[in-house]
């Protein structure tokens, strides 16, 4: 794909082994509206399904608007959002994981829209659909009345920024110091360090939907071990701040740890009652079954024999 000019926008989908979900995520950018020009880039992380084959035939259709770049090894997710997003040309970046899709095709053009009219902001986000798979239950990522504008104590806290939602400012990953990331912890960290370049700027809409997968990496890890992610996460951001924010950072790991614990608990309770609401009803399934068949013995079909007396 030759342009004489960069795009305004390059739209980055990262993908590995995602062939059932990675048509949609791609053809929702393609349906998006804008004024000006945008260009989408396939990471493709050598998936060991067809993902690459629908990735290819894709690209074959939209020879002009999609570049696909194939691995020849697999490099993990963080090295190849890294690689893909260096290899982009567009003044802004958005981002979208093969797995998830935008549902307002003016999505790009009212990011792009408000990037330039918030030229202190390093990055915007939106709103999301969360969809769980498999309780198919639906709610939003971001809380109600989150702030237009903010910075780094907001992000400190918590991260409400879902990566189908993230448009940033092309050449601010140049002035983030590589970090050895953790796949498991990879974006809020990078959002702390994005932080101190500018502002976060949010749209009050829904544009993209994120499915949840309930047995996702990051709800298998034990709630020690999430702690002390969090905790070596939040070690880094102090050294990175120059100790500047250290009194909130501490009691910014005591907090995770108490909501994590919090959580872990629930989680585990949630499980026990999964477990014994199945055996509830294995009970009851069982219970009719014998009901049945007690009816057959005391009226028997006509032309069968009745059981005899014991």
């Amino acid at each position: 794909m030759q342009r004489d000019h960069p795009p305004k926008v390059s739209a980055l989908i990262i993908t590995y082994n995602q062939e059932r979900y990675i048509e949609q995520a791609v053809r929702s950018v393609l349906d998006q509206q804008t004024d000006f020009d945008f260009e989408i880039m396939i990471g493709e992380d050598c998936s060991t399904d067809g993902t690459r084959a629908i990735c290819q035939r894709l690209a074959d259709e939209h020879p002009t608007k999609i570049r696909l770049i194939a691995r020849e090894k697999n490099v993990g997710m963080v090295l190849n959002h890294r690689l893909t997003h260096f290899a982009a040309r567009g003044q802004y970046i958005a981002s979208l994981e093969g797995d998830d899709y935008w549902i307002d095709p003016r999505k790009l053009q009212k990011q792009a829209d408000f990037l330039d009219a918030h030229p202190q902001c390093v990055l915007c986000f939106h709103n999301v659909i969360v969809y769980d798979r498999e309780s198919n239950d639906e709610w939003l990522y971001v809380p109600e009345n989150w702030p237009q504008i903010t910075g780094l104590r907001e992000i400190l806290r918590e991260s409400h920024i879902n990566t189908s939602s993230l448009m940033m400012r092309g050449g601010v990953l140049d002035r983030v110091a590589e970090r050895d990331e953790n796949p498991l912890m990879a974006d809020w960290p990078f959002y702390i360090a994005l932080a101190a370049l500018g502002d976060f700027g949010y749209i009050d809409e829904v544009m993209a939907c994120y499915r949840h997968h309930a047995g996702g990496t990051w709800m298998n890890v034990p709630v020690d071990r999430q702690i002390e992610i969090v905790r070596a996460m939040y070690d880094v951001a102090d050294r990175t701040l120059g100790g500047a924010h250290r009194e909130l950072i501490e009691s910014l790991k005591e907090r995770f740890a108490s909501i994590a614990a919090v959580e872990g608990a629930r989680r585990t309770w949630k499980q026990r009652a999964i477990v014994a609401e199945k055996r509830i009803e294995e009970l009851e399934r069982g219970r009719r079954r014998a009901k049945l068949r007690q009816r057959a013995d005391i009226h028997p079909r006509a032309g069968e024999p009745r059981p005899l007396s014991s």
